[in-house]
């Protein structure tokens, strides 16, 4: 059998075969992400996951009030499910990025099977199940290529590799279920099934809302796949839009019961901007015609990737490149709206290139829209909104080779060198994200008037020991950003090490007054009014730091050592064991704890906790060891 002169259908039924696709996109995906396994925590991961105390800590899951103080308690409250997602992975693995990874993996591949499910549920609705591209079975073909660009194509590495971005790829996830389910029910015969899958589509719209906020379109996209592709009068539509149209005011109210205004509202990694001042909403506005206009073109071509960009604020929109980005979207935007008016006379499947287009525009609302962010572009903002693009590319292909009658003749090609094509670009994307080193360098060299780069760079330098070239860095950072208190913290860490410490005190005072509620700088400079012999300061800064994040194990074995100095034993051992307690490979604080018990002469307590300490490579306690072995000789003799 034939369909139109082009493509046999029956030679092509095993390579249509469904269960044959969702293996290719899963082998696609996994060979792409396979040297991803073993990527270091980077950036902000350190932060916002390994030692967060909220992560730590399953009771604050329980009773979520309980994270009130604790600093990142907003952000815990308005994303609740990804960080559910990360203690889940802390509590299994520890800080093995492993487990981490094979998550965040899982869940882009759950992803793109979404993606392949959706499109296929398209072409069931009403208004296509009667198109050429269905009846001619291409629609499972046209799926599988969407999925495969999803799943394959090296942008999406942001949000797949980068472990914190979990809350662009988790989002998309609950985005996805919930239209693949609505479309379920829309399309479903009996009764039963259609309850059980409205159910599912209005659950996964309330997970969404809890897992970042860009769901916030999602009920914009149901409403806009109700009108487009299921032609009934506006009070059927009424009863079953409403209860999505409700889950929309989810995000409001939390943002309400957090005190917190819209325009505070900071996306993503947005706590180390690059920018110390969000910039005015309409100068946001002007640059987001830009930055979509950027996110299209590595779309289609990847090249210069970047985690961060120096990359143009607009002042006006009559800067040219403004106006001609502006131009080039409202142009797309029509095009949207003529091809949806186009397919009630011509084809239908015009509609569904249509619909594409306006997922691009609409998912983009949130994050390129007037809500002013402090970082302008990043890569992951477009892993939710590239489906639209992907689906109009593909299905405008297919038209195109139908037309031709050369589907046939491609197909294979196309199968071929695109997802090979994507496979090494992602695979070597992935690469560079192998070590921190190699991330932030390449950062660098792509955007260079980046303070954040530098100062990530400097880190880096730092870790490895290479003083005098992490302080180059760090001061090239501040000379871009001097108001960055991540900057200064930085470079007070640098000081220190360097036994400048009225210059660390300085810069590290400044942090503090820049962001007060980050306990680590407080710890810093207890640290350094310790080594001043400001004991009573040093003390007052590590109980801030403690109240900050009372998971901080370093904080407990400061006070721990002060109140043995102090000849406070009772409390000193209190600390110490809260720190190994919260941290048992702490080997400077077994080291310690078991001086504190040798000065009371606890013996075996003390030889005890040398010898832990010595397991971990901590050299000081052979002399703890060989100070216990002189005692017991002595009382011997």
């Amino acid at each position: 059998m034939k369909y139109g002169n082009d493509i046999d259908i029956k030679r092509h039924t095993f390579f249509n075969h469904p269960f044959l696709h969702i293996l290719i996109v899963l082998i696609i995906g996994s060979i792409a992400y396979s040297n991803t396994f073993s990527v270091p925590f980077q950036w902000d991961e350190g932060l916002f996951i390994a030692d967060n105390p909220i992560v730590m800590e399953p009771g604050y899951f329980l009773s979520p009030s309980g994270a009130a103080a604790l600093e990142h308690y907003e952000m815990f409250m308005r994303r609740y499910l990804t960080f559910l997602s990360f203690a889940l992975n802390y509590a299994i693995h520890g800080y093995d990025v492993t487990g981490y990874h094979f998550v965040n993996l899982s869940i882009h591949l759950a992803n793109a099977l979404l993606v392949y499910f959706l499109v296929i549920l398209f072409f069931q609705t009403p208004f296509l199940r009667d198109s050429e591209m269905q009846s001619g079975s291409f629609s499972r073909y046209i799926a599988l290529f969407t999925a495969i660009l999803f799943v394959s194509h090296p942008l999406q590495t942001m949000a797949v590799t980068y472990i914190y971005q979990r809350f662009a790829s988790l989002v998309t996830f609950f985005f996805l279920l919930s239209l693949v389910s609505y479309i379920c029910a829309m399309n479903a015969r009996r009764k039963g099934i259609r309850h059980t899958a409205f159910i599912i589509a209005l659950l996964s719209a309330v997970c969404a809302m809890k897992t970042k906020e860009n769901a916030f379109t999602l009920p914009v996209i149901i409403f806009l796949i109700d009108f487009f592709f299921f032609p009934e009068p506006i009070k059927k539509r009424i009863p079953r839009l409403l209860p999505f149209a409700l889950t929309m005011l989810i995000i409001p109210y939390t943002l309400f019961s957090l005190n917190i205004h819209v325009g505070n509202i900071r996306a993503d990694a947005d706590a180390l901007a690059a920018r110390p001042n969000l910039l005015p909403s309409w100068a946001y506005l002007f640059t987001q015609f830009m930055v979509l206009i950027t996110y299209l073109r590595l779309l289609l071509l990847p090249v210069n990737q970047s985690i961060l960009y120096d990359y143009h604020i607009a002042v006006s929109f009559f800067e040219p490149k403004v106006i001609l980005s502006f131009l080039f979207l409202l142009m797309l935007f029509l095009l949207g709206v003529y091809l949806f008016l186009m397919s009630r006379i011509m084809k239908k499947e015009l509609r569904l290139i249509a619909f594409g287009i306006f997922w691009f525009f609409i998912c983009h609302i949130i994050e390129s829209g007037i809500i002013p962010l402090t970082i302008t572009i990043q890569e992951h903002r477009m892993y939710l909104p590239s489906i639209g693009v992907f689906l109009a590319l593909t299905l405008s292909t297919f038209i195109v080779l139908k037309k031709l009658k050369v589907f046939r003749y491609a197909l294979l090609p196309m199968a071929v060198i695109i997802p090979l094509a994507l496979v090494v670009a992602t695979y070597n994307r992935n690469a560079v994200w192998q070590s921190k080193e190699t991330l932030w360098e390449d950062v660098v060299r792509k955007a260079p008037r980046n303070a954040v780069a530098y100062s990530n760079l400097g880190t880096v330098y730092f870790e490895q020991g290479l003083i005098d070239k992490a302080l180059q860095t760090f001061e090239t950072a501040l000379s871009i950003n001097p108001v960055s208190a991540d900057i200064h913290y930085n470079l007070c860490q640098i000081y220190l090490r360097k036994d400048s410490i009225e210059e660390a005190t300085r810069h590290c005072h400044i942090s503090v007054r820049l962001k007060p509620d980050n306990f680590k700088m407080r710890y810093a400079l207890g640290i350094l009014y310790r080594q001043r012999g400001e004991i009573d300061e040093a003390v007052k800064y590590f109980n801030h730091s403690l109240r900050l994040n009372p998971f901080w194990a370093n904080g407990y074995n400061q006070l721990g050592t002060i109140y043995a100095v102090k000849g406070e034993k009772d409390a000193a051992i209190l600390h110490l064991e809260k720190a190994i307690a919260l941290k048992p490979d702490y080997a400077q604080a077994h080291y310690n704890l078991g001086l504190v018990y040798l000065s009371e002469n606890l013996i075996d307590k003390a030889e005890k906790e040398f010898s832990i300490a010595l397991d971990l490579h901590y050299d000081d306690a052979k002399k703890g060891l060989l100070l216990i072995e002189k005692m017991r000789e002595k009382k011997k003799e």
